[in-house]
């Protein structure tokens, strides 16, 4: 594991039952054993490699060498991702390697890191970690069903940074909608999460859906949520996309001749595992083969739409890459 921050190991006394670090999620998972952190803070990498009772080292072209980790977690700042991918996946060992969003700060740094995994046939996973939520992935089974018929409109919210965590919700949202056709921002925050501004920004669905995303730049804020209306019905996601409700149409017991959305169904989306059935996918590829359920495409997809809504001036096409 690179990077011995929150994401990659010190969210872990707060999980309370869930999984919510890469270091857990190794240390939980039947098919992985945690074997080394590395960090260029030489406490926090101290503190970790005490905690989990495993090699801590400040240098990972030293780590690499030292133990060939199979599986590889990059949990480093975002400007990070993509130098580090790189170093990573020319190591002769790795098989596996689970980054964390978004997969890098351009399209060309992106594209460069799924080539590089494909030459050499290295399974590559991005962690939008709803992706691996049993609840989420049962909303986008019931949409795939038709019970509630297309969706229409999607709106929601996040915070941190729209490259940061404003891709989050557009993997989200391609998850249950569907590719992105086209974008324009809409406003841009005052103030940046580590250089990265939220945004407000206005989106068209290639299967019809509009949306609309509203960023919000308080540092520390945890704060995301999606809504879809659709033809018969409604899905909402909030706290964080860990609560699931979802209605359905009815006649109005109030308003003769109108209709309501009325409550079919309310459940967690499981996103205190998520974290552990990313690193299980990602084993499972490795020994298996095939794709993790977020690959390098898709990493690639949502940095697409975002970068090509921070920066044009007016709706542009995100299909078409410009």
């Amino acid at each position: 594991m690179i990077g011995c921050g929150r994401i990659g190991a010190a969210f872990a006394a707060h999980g309370k039952g869930a999984v919510l670090t890469h270091a857990a999620a190794y240390g939980a998972c039947a098919l992985t054993e945690l074997v080394a952190v590395c960090d260029v803070n030489v406490e926090a990498v101290g503190a970790s490699a005490q905690a989990w009772k495993v090699e801590g080292f400040t240098d990972l072209g030293e780590m690499l060498e030292a133990v060939m980790p199979e599986i590889v977690s990059i949990c480093t700042p975002d400007d990070t991702h993509a130098s580090l991918a790189d170093r990573i996946l020319q190591s002769p060992s790795v098989r596996g390697v689970l980054i964390e969003k978004p997969l890098a700060l351009t399209i060309e740094d992106a594209e460069k890191t799924v080539r590089l995994a494909e030459k050499r046939g290295v399974v590559l996973a991005v962690n939008y970690s709803r992706r691996w939520a049993t609840g989420i992935s049962g909303v986008t089974t019931l949409l795939r069903a038709g019970r509630l018929g297309a969706v229409r409109s999607v709106t929601g919210h996040y915070a941190n940074g729209w490259l940061h965590n404003g891709t989050h919700w557009i993997d989200l949202a391609r998850m249950l909608v569907g590719e992105v056709a086209s974008v324009r921002m809409l406003r841009k925050a005052p103030s940046c999460h580590e250089g990265d501004p939220s945004l407000d920004v206005e989106i068209e669905f290639v299967q019809g859906a509009h949306g609309v995303v509203l960023g919000h730049a308080e540092t520390g804020l945890s704060f995301f949520e999606i809504d879809l209306i659709c033809e018969r019905g409604r899905v909402r996601l909030s706290r964080g996309a860990e609560q699931i409700d979802v209605y359905e149409l009815a006649s109005s017991p109030t308003f003769a001749g109108f209709f309501e959305h009325v409550p079919l169904s309310s459940s967690s989306a499981g996103l205190g595992q998520s974290m552990l059935m990313a690193v299980e996918d990602v084993a499972l590829r490795v020994r298996d083969g095939g794709s993790a359920a977020c690959t390098g495409s898709d990493g690639i997809a949502a940095l697409r739409a975002a970068i090509a809504a921070r920066d044009a001036d007016g709706w542009i096409s995100v299909q078409a890459g410009r």
